[in-house]
């Protein structure tokens, strides 16, 4: 009886004794147009908002660089959840997963100090097989979570003559950088001006879907607009990126949408762009967002009029606009590089549960603390739920298909 006793209250005591507490740190690259969306989900979605911290504080999902802390009680229950993010665009996050190993990445520390460390998961506006580092399928998980839409803005300066941008344009106007104006607005008098197409580098998801979209091939002729007349030669303006800069990893081009942004607003000549939804509203207000051979991303979207806060997104969702894209979220399924101190499992689980998959790797509409459920209820909407599209596509450009 007395071993019994003993056995028992050992196996109490056993029982009671908990795994100590675990620190998680997962490092998060990739797409900027899909940036605010991600924060959101992960910030509102999967964190727990007792003890919960971040730099900047308060943060903002507009922000390129952040860093969150706290629990994640649904997911990881009793271990702090350290989440560095740094959107560096769409290709260039493929190729933090794509050769992990060599690639160093700034984040951010819970104090805000600059931090390298090895990427742990990537957003993306593009499949990585639309790209130049196409990842193992054996090695890497690819989730589809959302629908991007991107459309072709003008900058304020503009002439408010061109409205739209058709297929048979872009293949001239895009691979020389700039054109004469009246290719645009069929006015001869304006043979003499020039409009400039303001390019994003190679590592931008949205210029991959702009260029697939337009069946162009090819390095353009990339431009920056310049303020410095002391470094250029004297010249204010739109300036050839080879004549003044070295390339870059990822060749030239700006590499982020807010930089095309301001750019767009600084520029005193005509200029045109490919953004996301996010950051072409912030171009004039949004007021000057062209329609695509012909049609606007959604019915309720028209030039020369505020972007509403929940657009239809009706043109996307049936087929009639072809500028979209499905936002991935790429993941190795073996954490086998160092900087890490989190698991391939652990990883998984946060990638189902942000993307919205079961353990069957199924989709989930709606599933809680998903990127599904945020946009489900976001104000303003600049993406689309998977399951709202009527239309499909096996490839980014590709045909689309009911």
């Amino acid at each position: 009886m007395k071993k019994i006793l003993t056995l028992s209250v050992l196996a109490g005591l056993l029982g009671a004794v908990s795994v100590p507490a675990a620190v998680k740190d997962i490092y998060i690259t990739g797409s900027t147009a899909f940036r605010a969306q991600a924060y959101t989900a992960i910030k509102n979605g999967l964190y727990s908002s007792t003890g919960f911290t971040e730099f900047p504080s308060p943060g903002a999902a507009g922000n390129s660089q952040w860093i969150m802390s706290g629990s994640m009680p649904g997911l990881f229950p009793g271990d702090t959840v350290v989440v560095h993010a740094n959107f560096t665009g769409s290709v260039q996050g493929i190729y933090s997963m794509y050769n992990n190993a060599d690639t160093k990445v700034y984040f951010k520390d819970t104090s805000g100090n600059l931090i390298t460390n090895t990427a742990t998961c990537a957003f993306s506006d593009v499949d990585s097989v639309s790209t130049s580092y196409p990842l193992d399928s054996g090695s890497f998980i690819e989730l589809h979570v959302a629908v991007q839409p991107f459309v072709w803005v003008r900058n304020a300066a503009a002439t408010t003559v061109i409205t739209n941008i058709s297929f048979q344009q872009m293949q001239s106007f895009m691979p020389l950088g700039k054109i004469t104006l009246s290719y645009f607005t069929g006015n001869p008098s304006d043979s003499g001006k020039s409009i400039y197409c303001v390019n994003r580098s190679l590592d931008s998801g949205t210029r991959v879907t702009a260029y697939a979209d337009a069946y162009v091939t090819g390095s353009p002729v990339v431009y920056y607009w310049n303020t410095n007349a002391a470094m250029y030669g004297g010249k204010i303006g739109f300036v050839v990126a080879t004549n003044y800069l070295g390339p870059s990893l990822f060749s030239y081009g700006y590499v982020g949408g807010g930089d095309v942004v301001a750019a767009m607003n600084l520029a005193t000549t005509n200029a045109l762009a490919y953004l996301g939804i996010a950051d072409a509203k912030n171009v004039n207000g949004g007021l000057d967002i062209l329609s695509d051979n012909g049609f606007y991303p959604s019915s309720d979207i028209k030039t020369g009029v505020a972007v509403p806060t929940t657009p239809a997104f009706d043109n996307v969702k049936n087929g009639l606009y072809s500028y979209w894209a499905y936002e991935c979220l790429d993941y190795p399924k073996t954490i086998s590089y160092g900087g890490q101190d989190i698991s391939g499992t652990d990883i998984d689980t946060f990638c189902r549960a942000l993307g919205g998959y079961d353990n069957l790797y199924n989709f989930v509409p709606g599933a809680t603390g998903s990127i599904d459920s945020v946009i489900a209820t976001a104000s303003p909407v600049i993406s689309i739920r998977l399951g709202d599209m009527n239309v499909t596509r096996s490839a980014v450009g590709g045909p689309i298909a009911p």
